[in-house]
């Protein structure tokens, strides 16, 4: 097996992005789910996808950022 060079004048780039998901558990049967759209923080309640129970939505965990900075 060879080994490849590249020269700096011709590196790629890589990219990212950022993304925000909420998880979500349902008290009465006890899973899980996620979503990435912010549009649902207006709701005061959601539906489980799995049992169908619709419940009041209550944070829980970390706060948003918590831990995850590169700041010293």
């Amino acid at each position: 097996m060879g080994r490849s060079w590249t020269n700096k004048n011709e590196m790629t780039k890589i990219t990212y992005t950022i993304e925000t998901l909420y998880h979500f558990s349902c008290q009465k049967c006890k899973k899980w789910w996620t979503i990435g759209d912010p549009f649902w923080t207006s709701y005061k309640t959601m539906t489980c996808p799995h049992c169908g129970k619709e419940s009041k939505l209550e944070r829980t965990g970390i706060t948003p950022g918590a831990g995850f900075s590169d700041e010293k």
